[in-house]
């Protein structure tokens, strides 16, 4: 059976695989049975490091890779053997084919549960930085907490078969310097891009790393993606042969199976809990893998088409940052017109809401300004009458006095009302020990002070006048009152002429003045001749006039 050439490259591994299994049978070839780790996809296997398979699921991998001791590996590299079996932690948790938390692929590979109870692929946690293990030396229980969780989902994956999942689980980067190429870690150890790791040399500092295709030897891709083929198949070919064998066989292994089963539930329950942090950081649905194909399983049960969304969001990307789009019959220019119709909208319900609470207010503060004018006249009435009064006490008690022949103190109240008490001198803490007094006198405090400083009742009054434009003789918009500092007026931006557009800068040494306070420039002076000078030095030059349309435009 021959396909072309083109095709091959758009079959899947389990075409290939079925391709490959047809012409075997075709040709009468026999299959040897190759042993390769899931982890590293390695095929040598000695007794230092030996390939074991699970009985359960027929995966195998170097014990080494899997953190198998001496002492825990009494299994042969066969499943069929009459020695103690042995099982991976998902099947002795009774899990068939977990989701990883890392990667958006399943299955063909070997799993570890994390400390959480979730699972992860073994390559996964080994080759991610930030992903530690509790038990290092088993490679048991890998945490993920103490990676940050703006990992998941930061980089696009460029190997994923199906587009829809390069933004879930965490990207590794080649390491290559200035290399910009992310991928998931199954994505690049079905691609053969996944560094092989030698457990002999302990000098290496991190020997999980990985490399794009540019900067990997073509030889050692095609080694390693024929290797991860042949896992795949000897998977397969277990799972067949599972189904073959004897009834007795399954009978032993399901047996082994269960009691490791019981012993991996008293030991779950007898497990520590593990530390985990109390404080809940958000993370997007969409990075997680799992609820990503939940989600889409969903979408195909309503009927929708999860195929065009993708394309669309790419094409039109973030639309509401782009504005003059040039008209085009594309998805960008028609999303950017819906978008467009949608803020225009917006901005009239905003404009319509801010108008009315415009008018709420400019209603609110008619009102408060006719109080306020009441309470003016009340206070200076008030005011006129304390004066009377204290005047009248003040009256009264020179009398008395005189009566009396001799000085009488003023009453509390009416002293208060005629000298006010002064503000607090200024003085700093004094240290321990010492006895002298306030630093600064009375006399020093008094020079200190401004001439033009305001008693407090008349900074809180300063403080709440209204002030009236000048020109158009209004109180609104107090805002966009301006002050002249010569003359004291108050101007609206708008009234003056020509208006103003925003507030002039006012500092120490520069100030603002209205037009009738502002002296006439140089130019504007008549020129002053010396009739006593001679005819030359009374000479004046005039400057070249300035154009003005309205002279242009009158005739000759």
């Amino acid at each position: 059976i021959e396909t072309p050439p083109d095709k091959e490259k758009n079959l899947s591994v389990t075409q290939l695989l079925e391709q490959a299994k047809k012409k075997q049978a075709l040709e009468g070839v026999e299959r040897p049975k190759i042993l390769v780790c899931a982890v590293c996809l390695g095929d040598h296997s000695d007794d230092v490091n030996e390939i074991v398979t699970c009985d359960g699921c027929s995966v195998s991998v170097h014990e080494g890779c899997y953190g198998i001791s001496d002492s825990i590996s009494v299994s042969s590299t066969v499943s069929s053997s009459s020695t103690e079996p042995w099982f991976c932690d998902a099947c002795k948790a009774g899990v068939v084919n977990p989701p990883c938390e890392l990667c958006p692929n399943l299955g063909y590979t070997i799993f570890k549960e994390t400390e959480m109870g979730r699972w992860v692929h073994l390559v996964c946690a080994l080759y991610i930085p930030g992903v530690a293990f509790s038990e290092v030396d088993k490679l048991s229980f890998p945490t993920l907490f103490e990676m940050p969780y703006s990992k998941w989902g930061s980089k696009t994956c460029t190997l994923c078969e199906d587009e829809r999942y390069s933004k879930t689980g965490v990207c590794i980067g080649c390491d290559a310097g200035m290399c910009r190429a992310y991928f998931h870690v199954t994505c690049a150890q079905r691609e053969g891009l996944l560094s092989e790791v030698n457990h002999g040399e302990a000098d290496q500092a991190d020997p999980y790393y990985a490399h794009c295709k540019l900067h990997t030897d073509r030889e050692l891709i095609r080694r390693r993606k024929r290797n991860c083929l042949a896992l795949q198949l000897h998977m397969k070919q277990g799972e067949a042969d599972r189904s073959g064998s004897s009834q007795e066989n399954q009978d032993r292994i399901q047996r082994k199976l269960s009691r490791y089963r019981d012993k991996y539930l008293f030991n779950k329950n007898n497990r520590p809990t593990p530390w985990y942090p109390t404080q809940k950081m958000p993370r997007a649905l969409s990075t997680s893998a799992s609820l990503f194909r939940s989600l889409l399983h969903k979408t195909e049960l309503m009927g929708l088409s999860t195929e065009t969304q993708p394309m669309h969001s790419a094409n039109v990307g973030d639309i509401r940052k782009k504005w003059h789009i040039p008209p085009a019959f594309n998805v960008e220019f028609i999303s950017y017109y819906l978008d467009r119709t949608n803020r225009l909208s917006e901005m009239k319900e905003r404009l319509d809401h801010l108008l009315t609470e415009n008018s709420q207010l400019m209603q609110e503060e008619t009102e408060l300004r006719v109080k306020c004018n009441h309470m003016e006249a009340d206070c200076e009435n008030i005011k006129s009458e304390n004066d009377i009064l204290l005047n009248k006490a003040l009256e009264l008690h020179d009398l008395l006095k005189g009566l009396a022949g001799r000085p009488l103190p003023l009453p509390p109240l009416v002293a208060a009302l005629h000298n006010p008490p002064s503000p607090p001198l200024p003085t700093r803490p004094l240290p321990k020990g010492s006895l002298r007094g306030p630093i600064m006198t009375k006399a020093a405090a008094k020079m200190m002070m401004t001439e033009q400083a305001p008693p407090t009742g008349e900074t809180v009054a300063s403080s709440l006048t209204i002030n009236r434009c000048r020109v158009c003789q209004l109180t609104k918009e107090q805002h966009l009152l301006i002050e002249c500092d010569t003359c004291g007026h108050y101007y609206h931006l708008s009234c003056l002429d020509p208006p103003l557009t925003r507030m002039p800068k006012k500092t120490k040494q520069m100030g603002w003045q209205c037009s009738d306070c502002c002296k006439s420039s140089d130019s504007d002076k008549a020129p002053e001749v010396d009739t006593a000078a001679p005819r030359r030095l009374r000479r004046n030059i005039k400057e070249p006039a300035k154009f003005s349309p309205s002279i242009a435009s009158e005739p000759k």
